[in-house]
């Protein structure tokens, strides 16, 4: 983390250490520290593992489950019922390189897909109620950008996932479409990109269609859908002040229904709200502590509807709780070892609205559940 030099901008003045705005609402107090509670365990009877770039996380039923695509099958875990179940579901063995893998809803059915891209085949992985996968292929033209700058999100606003891969002046978009496939065109933009790492889809105007925001210093490059064939290309200004990437979120902090980007440093956080024409920006301080990146999410963990942020370091994950201003500072403390980064998984595993931790290593998973106010943990 960097030290900054403290500056006004756009009318936001950055005062304190850090160049942070102290918006929180406990100045000056120790963040609580939030004791484990009792684990409960219980052995998976087996399980497999694909390679750990292709898991994924996917919403079956109202709660999330991890699949991993692993040749002619998909090994996919699910909590139900107060266990956790290990399930090998049957596919064709069609698989486009990682990068081009993604998990989202193709169909509109409510159920989380997997569309894995290679030349002018998308081959897709589409869920059923049973859990089980329909395998097809959808085809679309063989034009595609760098895979850092594509992205999967609902463009048009139809409740289904669609394919915006940005290249220059252009974006290869490939509309999901109700009877299933694609109708793909090239939409004309501005050649304005940030970093890849600071690049995002979400809706940010709040009219119910994912834009894209690609930041670059004091500007994030918009690419605005404004209707099913076409991106308006538009700058938004901010103060030049980011954290690191493994640190910058774009999520719903205020729960407005606008996406944001929030991004942390040191002992601050500068969140980047979205009004729908633009970013109103504000800094708070924060705790300074921090895990490693690949293990700090940005996800609603108390079910308030805003976004929260958690960063985990051995038993301690330190939540950076979104309030109406601001954020609090809290450690929840855990006991229970880490899966690497690729195994360790957020979402919302039992239903319950707050999303939780999952971790993997091996046949043991450790899943902490977020309570609201800490998390219990259970080893399966």
């Amino acid at each position: 983390m960097r030290n900054l030099k403290c500056a006004a901008a756009g009318g936001l003045v950055f005062l304190a250490t850090g160049c942070m705005l102290d918006a929180s609402s406990e100045e000056g107090a120790e963040a609580p520290v939030l004791e484990a509670t009792d684990e409960t365990s219980q052995r998976l009877s087996g399980c497999e593992w694909g390679g750990g770039n292709y898991i994924r996380t996917a919403l079956l039923g109202g709660s999330a489950r991890i699949l991993s695509p692993h040749g002619n099958h998909v090994d996919t875990y699910h909590r139900a019922d107060g266990e956790f179940f290990y399930v090998q579901r049957p596919v064709t063995n069609t698989w486009g390189d990682s990068h081009h893998t993604w998990a989202a809803d193709f169909n509109g059915d409510g159920r989380t897909d997997l569309a894995s891209a290679s030349s002018g085949n998308v081959y897709m992985k589409l869920a059923k109620s049973s859990g089980e996968f329909d395998s097809e292929t959808w085809t679309v033209p063989n034009a595609w950008g760098d895979a850092s700058h594509i992205f999967v999100a609902d463009f048009t606003g139809d409740g289904r996932a669609d394919i915006a891969s940005g290249h220059g002046g252009i974006i290869h978009y490939h509309r999901s479409k109700s009877t299933g496939g694609f109708n793909s065109v090239d939409a004309g933009v501005t050649n304005l990109w940030g970093a890849a790492r600071y690049s995002f889809a979400g809706d940010f105007t709040g009219d119910g269609r994912a834009d894209i925001a690609s930041a670059s210093g004091d500007k994030i490059y918009m690419k605005i859908s404004s209707s099913v064939n076409n991106f308006v290309s538009a700058t938004w200004s901010v103060p030049d002040w980011w954290g690191g990437a493994g640190y910058t979120f774009a999520a719903d902090f205020t729960g407005d229904g606008r996406i944001d980007i929030a991004s942390g440093d040191g002992g601050g956080v500068v969140v980047h709200r979205a009004t729908g024409s633009g970013f109103a920006s504000n800094g708070f301080a924060v705790e300074n502590k921090w895990g490693g990146e690949n293990y700090t999410w940005a996800a609603d963990f108390t079910g308030d509807g805003r976004a929260d942020i958690a960063s985990a370091s051995g038993n301690n994950i330190y939540m950076k709780i979104s309030a109406r201003l601001g954020f609090r500072s809290e450690t929840w403390v855990i006991n229970a070892s880490w899966g690497d980064s690729e195994h360790t998984r957020v979402g919302d595993f039992n239903g319950d609205g707050r999303a939780d931790i999952v971790t993997a290593s091996g046949c043991q998973v450790t899943l902490h559940r977020s309570v609201g106010n800490g998390f219990t943990t259970e080893v399966y």
